[in-house]
C-alpha cells in the first residue's frame, strides 16, 4: 500500500541503460517481498546506430530567435511539415501557447514538458502562462477587502 506506483497509473518504463554488447538477460529486483503480477512485460532493445546524426536532425528543427520574459516564451521557427515542439519548461494546466497570434492545444509532453502542434512553415511561436485561479483569487480578495471597509463604516457610525 505504500509503493510509489499506486498512483493510478498501469503503464510504466524503466530504462535498462546503454550497454555496447548485445545482453541476453535482464534481472528485475524488486525493493520489497510482495506478490507482484504483470499483465504483460515487453522488452524493447533500440538500436543506437546512428544516434550522433540522430540528435542532430532533431537540433535543426528548433526554436529561433527565443525571447525569455516574465510568464512568456517566444521565438520563430521554420519547419517542413508538421511537428511538435516540445520545450523545456515544466507542464502545468497554466500555459497557453499561441502560433501566429492564433490559440492552439498547449500538450504535457513527455509526461512534464509544454509542447503544442506546429504546421508546416515558418510561424511565430509565444508560450504564455497565468496562475490558475488568479483572476478570482484576485476578485474574492478584493470583496474581502470591501467587506472589512463596510464593517469598518459601519463600526464606527454605531461608535
Amino acid at each position: 500500500p505504500n509503493s510509489a506506483y499506486l498512483s493510478g497509473r498501469d503503464d510504466f518504463i524503466a530504462n535498462m541503460g546503454l550497454h555496447d554488447d548485445s545482453e541476453q538477460t535482464i534481472t528485475v529486483k524488486f525493493g520489497e517481498r510482495g506478490i507482484y503480477s504483470f499483465d504483460d512485460l515487453t522488452v524493447y532493445a533500440i538500436p543506437m546506430d546512428g544516434f550522433p546524426q540522430k540528435i542532430e536532425a532533431l537540433g535543426k528543427d528548433r526554436l529561433s530567435n527565443l525571447v525569455l520574459g516574465n510568464d512568456t516564451v517566444t521565438g520563430s521557427i521554420s519547419l517542413g511539415n508538421s511537428k511538435i515542439l516540445c520545450m523545456p519548461i515544466p507542464y502545468s494546466k497554466g500555459w497557453k501557447t499561441y502560433v501566429d497570434d492564433n490559440r492552439v492545444t498547449t500538450y504535457c509532453i513527455n509526461e512534464q514538458y509544454i509542447g503544442a502542434v506546429i504546421p508546416e512553415g515558418r510561424h511565430s511561436v509565444r508560450f504564455c502562462y497565468n496562475t490558475p485561479l488568479k483572476k478570482e483569487g484576485e476578485i474574492l480578495s478584493l470583496f474581502g477587502l470591501i467587506c472589512i471597509a463596510v464593517i469598518f463604516v459601519l463600526q464606527k457610525r454605531k461608535s
